[in-house]
């Protein structure tokens, strides 16, 4: 759902917005609500966690390779599976622990900065945990959008989830190094915590 932070972003042509039938479904704008929030979220870890080890930990290119690799094996590994446990749970509450799991593990790295005890190996294993908890989202979210929107309208309800999502990881790029910047890559992860918390009570809605 994010674009590659070494990659320049490219600005979307067209952000479609929900239709008139969609914003009168109040499942689908909790959803669209929570996506729109985690996705901005999300981008900015995606630049502020190679600052915190170079920053922070003064990691190397194989650290910083490490960490990249880390959360692409994790995801790749679970996501063989993680359609087939989906489908025998409840897609909801799948979704809403995911945030709330991915709210606590990166709200970790702000507060073990500041207590001076975070290590390169904590960084590594809340990308790569942050990374299962990001497949088995996306996959509920794929598999849940049906349930919530009539046939007529699944096309456009993906096309509106995905422009959003493409508008919301341009802002969000420039918006990472402003906070990088202001806040500290450490203290920048916290707005991702913060924002899986909100996506969380979306979809808790």
């Amino acid at each position: 759902m994010t674009l590659d932070p070494l990659l320049d972003p490219v600005p979307p042509t067209h952000a479609e917005l929900p239709s008139p039938g969609l914003r009168r479904n109040r499942a689908f704008m909790l959803l669209w609500g929570a996506a729109t929030v985690s996705v901005f979220g999300s981008f900015v870890t995606r630049i502020a966690l190679p600052f915190v080890a170079i920053e922070t930990l003064r990691a190397g290119p194989i650290e910083i390779a490490a960490l990249r690799a880390v959360d692409l094996v994790a995801a790749l590994l679970v996501g063989f599976v993680a359609g087939a446990w989906v489908d025998r749970l409840r897609r909801r509450p799948v979704m809403i622990w995911a945030d709330l799991g991915r709210a606590a593990l990166l709200g970790s790295i702000p507060v073990a900065a500041v207590g001076g005890w975070l290590t390169l190996a904590q960084v590594l294993l809340v990308s790569s945990l942050a990374a299962v908890l990001t497949t088995f989202c996306d996959v509920g979210d794929k598999a849940y959008l049906p349930t919530i929107v009539s046939r007529a309208e699944l096309v456009r309800a993906n096309g509106a989830l995905a422009a959003t999502s493409s508008a919301v990881e341009f802002l969000a790029f420039g918006a990472a190094g402003f906070l990088v910047k202001l806040l500290t890559a450490p203290i920048a992860i916290a707005v991702d915590a913060c924002s899986f918390v909100v996506s969380a009570m979306f979809l808790g809605g």
